[in-house]
């Protein structure tokens, strides 16, 4: 079996606004040999000197807050970077390979609240750096320009310290055993819950019983969560057992390997979720109440050859087809290796062949599409087009 591709690191962040692109540029960025653009749209620099941007953020008054990757939260103002850190939680990190700070969510009533939430891989001990860890989601409250690491409330991985596997069934423990496969993204919905995507914790190089926890629903390995504000399950959640702590009662959606980045669909909230593969494809899923995208057993819109013989996929496969949910779209390694879930595109400033789309990249290959989906989230026949490279 050939090695997975991993999620690529370092790496640089890219969004679409207005009729431009934004640019957030960071230490030893990828260049493309060449970058093609649409016509009508050009390549704006925002701001430089960040290190290993991860993710970024706008507050209401339109300061921008920029992750990096090692823990420090950066502050944009008056389009200026300030040499102050808006944030720094650089001793609580572990930024190994993949692990880092990832998911960073504005509460919607930060003018009142001053809430910033942050998704990161925690470091119990600095001095085994490759070590099985955990994660967390935790909360810090923003006061001017700065938030203090003692303002923290954890929402998420209370249970922290060696590997989840060290700890009962069950416990609030967010895996992150391997390099890759960590924390992805944090998001709002309208009513005020959070979604988190969150890795399987397993190897990338090699079949890994740990994968599959993804199919385990009191493991929050390998799923999308919807959560309060204070980290307890929605009574409306599909796996709802009428204890908000149990993780069962957190879970949306579940059997994905490294869904590092996702977006919701506006007037749906449904989150659309990029799922990096490892061998043969990559995919962009719906995350649709309850649904099952099927890894380890699946990858892609087959099997996966590593896991079949597992009895857990063995379980899945007698259930039929119908019990996972197919990938919306998915593209082999010919095409790329890292899918990267993107985000609708509503802005009236952009042209009318791209406004409504959904917009969603692959980090190797350095493309760019987007597609459309009808009312009940399938896809439009022949609706992928290649936006930019």
């Amino acid at each position: 079996m050939s090695l997975p591709r991993r999620w690529p690191d370092p790496f640089a962040i890219c969004l679409c606004l207005g009729l431009g692109w934004v640019l957030l540029a960071g230490a030893r960025a990828p260049e493309p040999a060449s970058r093609a653009l649409p016509g009508g749209f050009t390549s704006e620099l925002v701001v430089g000197g960040l290190h290993y941007p991860t993710t970024f953020a706008h507050l209401p008054d339109g300061r921008i807050l920029v992750a990096e990757k090692a823990g420090v939260v950066r502050l944009v103002k008056d389009g200026v970077l300030l040499p102050t850190p808006f944030l720094d939680l650089s001793a609580r990190v572990n930024s190994h390979h993949d692990r880092g700070l990832l998911g960073l969510a504005v509460d919607p009533a930060f003018e009142q609240n001053g809430y910033v939430y942050l998704l990161y891989t925690y470091d119990d001990d600095a001095t085994d750096d490759d070590g099985p860890k955990t994660s967390r989601l935790a909360r810090y409250t923003a006061v001017g320009d700065t938030a203090s690491p003692a303002s923290e409330s954890v929402l998420l991985g209370t249970v922290v310290a060696g590997s989840c596997k060290d700890h009962p069934p069950g416990s609030d423990c967010l895996p992150s055993d391997s390099a890759s496969h960590s924390v992805g993204n944090v998001r709002f919905a309208p009513d005020g819950t959070l979604f988190v995507s969150l890795g399987d914790g397993a190897r990338f190089d090699a079949v890994d019983d740990d994968a599959l926890r993804a199919q385990d629903l009191d493991s929050l390995a390998g799923k999308v969560l919807r959560v309060t504000r204070t980290g307890e399950g929605v009574p409306s959640n599909p796996f709802w057992n009428g204890n908000g702590q149990a993780n069962r009662s957190k879970v949306w959606a579940l059997g994905l390997r490294n869904p590092y980045r996702f977006n919701l669909r506006p007037g749906t909230a449904t989150p659309y979720v990029g799922d990096v593969g490892w061998n043969e494809h990559e995919e962009i899923n719906v995350a649709t109440p309850g649904a099952n995208f099927g890894w380890p057993c699946y990858e892609g819109p087959g099997r996966q050859r590593g896991y079949e013989p597992k009895a857990v996929c063995q379980a899945l496969y007698a259930r039929g087809p119908g019990a996972v949910r197919p990938p919306l779209y998915s593209w082999t390694h010919a095409e790329g290796q890292t899918s990267t879930g993107g985000a609708f595109i509503q802005d009236p400033a952009f042209p009318e062949q791209w406004r409504g789309a959904y917009f969603f990249a692959d980090y190797t290959q350095q493309w760019i599409r987007a597609l459309r989906v009808d009312a009940n989230d399938q896809l439009v026949p022949d609706s992928v087009a290649l936006f930019a490279t």
